[in-house]
């Protein structure tokens, strides 16, 4: 009897252990402690921006700054937490910050074309005006951004930044084709109308780059008629009449005179805005391939509508156009929204400041 007695004390000292530790397990963590971090000293205190060079984005500045940590129940630290780096006109208290860059790690680098681009646009700055900035840490954890889970640094940093007026650039027209089917072993370009372009026939060589792509840069102004041949050989074909934007074909040769035959193979984007809040309008891109920014850094590619509305953009072949972002040239909430779906092919868009519906335009 005692035995049985001792072995059903046992059993119920073992369910209470159960029981209280399952009941401590469910206990939700609580938030006790909060260590902020702190933006480190900048070793300058005024940059002025210069024009860098074409088709480059070189760094700035390194900002860097010391952990913050969240502590639940003072023993756990939360991980990982997540970092905006923020900055305000000198003077404004933070009114209206704008997010320069946004990390997991202690650093962010800031890259000239990028913060020209925000002080130009976002803070209205004109090329050549110091703005003296204030520059803040921002630490946040967890799925929904809360009160109780985000935090400022203690500390502010001042930075004045000089912009630059970004130099006007006219856009080259590229022309490019690929031969798919067919037998040619060169190509040369030939070209009549406002004289010879490309010299006398049969007009200039082109040599194919790894992928079998020939490319060749054209005047924007003047009236041509191009032809393409085997340079000299016997066959050649009518092409293109004055291009006005950069193209990319696929070409079927056949030996003889205007027996080839060619179809543009480019994805073109075009979109109207019938919303009533925008006036200028942005595309960009992020994911493409080769180039992963495919319209370029934020805001990407500035296009002016024609007169009737209409914005394009030509990604050339061989690109991939990775994830739109659609922008008033500002973003933020009311300013930008994603596209999404994979965009493969030539495509019409109607747009909002917040939303999109494909369509027929042509």
């Amino acid at each position: 009897m005692k035995t049985k007695n001792i072995f059903s004390n046992i059993i119920m000292i073992l369910c209470i252990t159960l029981f209280t530790g399952c009941k401590d397990d469910d206990r939700t963590p609580i938030l006790t402690s909060i260590e902020s971090g702190a933006l480190d000293n900048l070793p300058v205190s005024e940059i002025v921006l210069s024009v860098p060079e074409k088709g480059t984005n070189p760094l700035l500045i390194t900002i860097t700054w010391t952990e913050t940590k969240f502590n639940m129940d003072e023993v756990f630290p939360v991980a990982p937490v997540r970092y905006l780096l923020e900055a305000a006109k000198a003077g404004t208290n933070f009114a209206n910050p704008i997010t320069l860059a946004a990390a997991v790690d202690l650093y962010a680098n800031l890259y000239v074309n990028d913060i020209n681009t925000l002080l130009l646009r976002q803070l209205e700055a004109e090329p050549g005006e110091a703005v003296p900035l204030q520059l803040r840490l921002v630490t946040t954890y967890g799925e929904d951004v809360k009160e109780e889970n985000k935090v400022v640094s203690a500390n502010v940093i001042s930075l004045t930044l000089t912009p630059f007026a970004p130099p006007v650039e006219e856009d080259a027209t590229t022309l490019r084709w690929k031969q798919v089917s067919g037998d040619w072993a060169e190509f040369a370009i030939y070209a009549w109308g406002d004289g010879e372009l490309f010299g006398s026939w049969p007009g200039q060589p082109v040599i194919p780059d790894a992928n079998g792509w020939y490319s060749i840069d054209l005047p924007s102004t003047g009236t041509y008629n191009l032809i393409l041949n085997n340079n000299g050989g016997g066959h050649q074909f009518d092409f293109l009449t004055t291009p006005i934007e950069s193209s990319s074909y696929e070409v079927h040769t056949q030996d003889g005179n205007n027996t080839s035959s060619f179809e543009r193979v480019d994805i073109v984007i075009r979109w109207k805005y019938v919303g009533s809040d925008w006036t200028e309008f942005g595309v960009y891109a992020w994911g493409g391939s080769p180039v992963g920014e495919t319209f370029g850094a934020w805001p990407g590619k500035i296009v002016t509508p024609d007169g009737e509305g209409w914005c394009k953009v030509v990604v050339l072949a061989g690109q991939q156009v990775g994830n739109v972002i659609f922008n008033n040239t500002t973003g933020g909430d009311g300013n930008q929204f994603d596209v999404d779906m994979e965009i493969t092919s030539s495509v019409c868009f109607e747009i909002t400041s917040d939303s999109y519906t494909v369509v027929n335009c042509e």
